[in-house]
């Protein structure tokens, strides 16, 4: 930083808090006088969000100033070079985000700025350069959100999502393309790590809100994606997600609609089709649905070359990246170019030969010659009138306004895409402040889920431990030559890779090692089992005869495995290897000697060996502090408090399989631990995950009204109308500090035809020393008591109703029946 001025383009990042140097930058590039940069340095540390109502009076200022063409550079993205070959997505071009749209300086327009992804800043972007390797490392490589979400906990969310929105603000960026909210469908998908829903919709409503609210409070926007059903990766662009009404709105539609009551800025259409239409061009999807039913206020983006027609009228606002797919004339759009929006706009205008043109090559282009199937079938064939309200073309553009507004853009516009000082930017190391809360955030993302007396490990108990395992060793990715990055033990691939910074980077073998050894334990280890040559290509026999050789000469085993999941493909297995070996190994092992099992894994694992084990952890891609979160779990140097956000099953045919063509929605609101199966699929429950101490749930009881009026429980949908209040007395029985997640499931009549048990409130106590409490207070409002029928939310009447209380979907302690007195657990 001493290299630059103070108000240089270098931002000097060491010198001034992000707001500040954010507040001295916008006066610099947008030439304020001393007096106004001074007036912005004095208010820059009281960011506020604007109110929607302000941000559109603002937008309709705004736009009244605007030509045309002005309107439509805000629908498009820029910063991309077309493909040259048949199935070319083109190049990102040097200094330009992952969307771009560029700056309007005579209104004062800022550019939007937009960035993967909602696990942190994608540091290995998809640029032709010769210098796009310098990012690699510069931003922090977090927990995924499934990860994060095996805390459940908000304040956690928020503090990461906020630390997360900080690195985007450094590298000059102004959009996070996250969070991941769907609920997940299909065990296999490629791309679970990315949302933090889980299973359950009510817990991805809590967390996407609390992510939305981190990332927004410090001045950027975020983006809520895949709107919506795009539960699989197998083919994503051509499949039709078949959904019923109910099963929508009961529980694939909640966690989005917690992000729009949180004010989120955008939201991203994705590529499949839902009930036979397209997304990105889904007219209740978009229109009906996410704008007037959930009442959102901000703008509908595409997923990048998801776009399959001008589909303004059909609800989309903004289409990204800006160039077509394909080459020449087979290349698939762009759709909103200013002279495909004027044709939109002034149907009347268009000639004969150029509608036949461009008829000739939608038809081509979306039918019969389909790079990568991304266009399998017909999209909507845009087909305007002149009736068709001037309003409906000029709302996307007052949207995307509002949005800018709203999260004062203007103020704060950053770097120009494409130009040195985004360059610089893009690679300027911006990760040191925040290792100590991705520790945290690690240890906490950590979920022992068998225990059999064996941890914590403590001095004295063995003398000797063999580390073996194929992710032990792991190295993160250091450079992508592709436009998806593969993935790692501790960063899935495709949009959503962070690469670990090197020098960061804690690999579990040398944390597992320096702590061992500090306990005074010694340590065996063979390149054989883990990342070595001799590694590769082993045979069954010979990597459990290895396995067994290290595993004898140790009083105990730990082994560290992992398997890895990309987007664009769902996972092919839900076993650890396609070959079972490590399954063989691991069971081999375990009949030796004490074995824990340390899991790196992106979903759902199969665990043939689970009851031959003494105990088995495991992490859904905890980042860069992947090694650091092992030491501290296993020797008992933070206790363990995750809980699962989905089901582990005992079979892979318990799961969801993804479908090719047409994915039926069959099963409607019966999946993870809501189907009547459950209980016989589990290997281990959803909501599950155990401590090193002991908690008892006592005094169970309807409370008032006004005792939840502050509860952590409160949910975020429609919490102005609490309807009841459940209290339970949670105490550590063990002899060591823990903390608890106490979870609420309710239960409606059965004449509803619901699931018996639908999560409705959770409550995360504090460290709990040895023989202390908490009241667990969980806020239940009247959306949380009703039902989705006949095509609106009807309340149940309480008294029919009876919540469940306890450590997991399957482990229920307490029951309280709302209106009346405690009942049996």
């Amino acid at each position: 930083s001493s290299q630059c001025s103070r108000f240089s383009s270098c931002a000097c990042a060491g010198t001034m808090s992000p707001k500040h140097r954010r507040a001295g930058l916008a006066a610099w590039r947008w030439r304020r006088s001393p007096l106004e940069w001074l007036l912005l340095l004095a208010h820059a540390g009281a960011l506020e969000l604007r109110s929607w109502e302000e941000a559109e009076a603002m937008a309709d200022a705004t736009l009244a100033k605007m030509s045309a063409q002005e309107r439509h550079l805000l629908m498009m993205g820029v910063g991309w070079q077309p493909g040259n070959d048949y199935m070319g997505m083109g190049y990102l071009l040097p200094g330009y985000y992952m969307g771009n749209t560029p700056p309007i300086p005579r209104l004062g327009v800022p550019a939007v700025k937009m960035h993967d992804a909602g696990n942190g800043f994608r540091n290995n972007p998809m640029l032709d350069w010769n210098e796009s390797s310098h990012g690699f490392g510069t931003t922090t490589c977090w927990p995924s959100a499934l990860a994060l979400a095996s805390a459940w906990d908000e304040d956690l969310v928020r503090r990461v999502a906020a630390a997360i929105a900080r690195e985007f603000d450094a590298k000059g960026a102004n959009v996070v393309l996250g969070p991941g909210v769907q609920v997940h469908r299909v065990a296999r998908n490629g791309r679970n790590f990315e949302y933090m829903s889980g299973e359950d919709p009510y817990l991805g409503s809590r967390l996407s809100v609390a992510y939305v609210h981190g990332v927004q409070s410090e001045g950027i926007m975020a983006c809520a994606k895949h709107w919506a059903f795009n539960e699989q990766e197998t083919n994503r662009f051509g499949s039709t997600s078949d959904v019923d009404e109910r099963t929508a709105w009961e529980l694939y539609y909640p966690p989005f609609e917690a992000t729009v009551e949180a004010g989120v800025g955008s939201v991203m259409c994705g590529y499949n089709r839902v009930n036979g239409t397209f997304s990105c061009e889904n007219e209740a999807l978009l229109r009906r649905d996410l704008k007037e039913r959930m009442g959102f206020r901000g703008f509908v983006v595409s997923d990048w070359w998801a776009a399959r027609s001008p589909a303004v009228q059909h609800g989309l606002d903004q289409e990204m990246p800006g160039v077509g797919i394909g080459s020449s004339f087979l290349r698939h759009g762009p759709h909103f170019t200013h002279e495909e929006l004027e044709y939109l706009e002034n149907p009347g205008t268009r000639p004969w030969w150029s509608r036949w043109m461009y008829w000739a090559k939608w038809k081509l282009t979306t039918r019969w010659f389909s790079p990568f199937g991304f266009f399998e079938g017909e999209g909507n064939v845009p087909a305007p009138t002149a009736a068709s309200p001037e309003s409906v073309f000029r709302d996307p553009a007052r949207r995307i306004l509002a949005a800018i507004y709203r999260s004062r853009l203007e103020e704060r516009p950053g770097c120009v895409p494409g130009s040195e000082e985004c360059k610089r930017q893009l690679i300027l190391p911006v990760r040191a402040q925040h290792e100590e809360l991705n520790r945290e955030a690690a240890v906490r993302s950590v979920i022992v889920l068998r225990n059999e007396g064996l941890l914590p490990i403590e001095p004295g108990r063995f003398k000797k431990v063999a580390i073996m395992g194929n992710a032990m060793v792991s190295e993160g990715l250091h450079f992508s030559p592709a436009a998806m990055p593969p993935p790692d033990p501790y960063s899935g691939g495709g949009s959503g890779h962070v690469g670990a910074n090197d020098e960061a980077l804690s690999r579990p073998l040398p944390a597992l090692r320096r702590r061992a050894e500090a306990a005074g334990m010694e340590v065996f280890v063979s390149n054989c089992t883990g990342a070595g040559e001799c590694a590769v290509n082993l045979t069954r026999a010979a990597l459990v005869g290895e396995a067994l050789r290290l595993a004898r000469s140790a009083d105990l085993v730990v082994v560290v495995s992992a398997t890895l999941a990309t987007e664009g493909e769902d996972r092919p297995h839900l076993r650890l290897d396609a070959d079972g070996h490590w399954d063989d190994a691991i069971s081999a092992v375990a009949a030796e000697t004490p074995t824990a099992v340390l899991l790196q894994v992106p979903g759902a694992i199969l665990m043939p060996w689970r009851g031959q084990v003494s105990a088995i952890a495991c992490t859904f891609l905890a980042g860069e502090q992947t090694g650091h979160a092992w030491a501290s779990i296993l020797f008992g140097d933070a206790a363990p408090s995750g809980k699962l956000p989905i089901m582990m099953p005992k079979a892979q045919r318990a799961t969801i399989e993804p479908a090719e063509k047409v994915v039926k929605y069959s099963e409607g609101l019966f999946t993870s631990y809501r189907a009547a199966t459950a209980a016989e699929d589990s290997a281990f429950p959803f909501g599950h995950g155990l401590s090193y101490t002991s908690f008892d749930y006592t005094d169970a009881r309807a409370a008032t009204l006004e005792e939840c009026a502050d509860a952590k429980g409160v949910s975020i949908l429609k919490p102005s109308e609490l309807a009841a209040c459940v209290a339970v007395s949670v105490t550590n029985t063990g002899s060591r500090a823990g903390a608890e997640v106490a979870q609420a499931y309710v239960e409606f009549p059965a004449a509803l035809g619901m699931p018996r048990l639908l999560l409705r409130g959770m409550h995360r106590t504090r460290e709990l020393q040895p023989a202390g409490s908490e009241v667990a207070l969980f806020a239940l409002t009247r959306r949380d008591l009703s039902v989705f029928q006949a095509g609106r939310w009807q309340p149940v009447a309480p008294g029919g109703i009876v919540v469940h209380i306890g450590a997991s979907s399957a482990d229920l302690r307490a029951a309280v029946k709302l209106g009346g007195a405690a009942v049996a657990g």
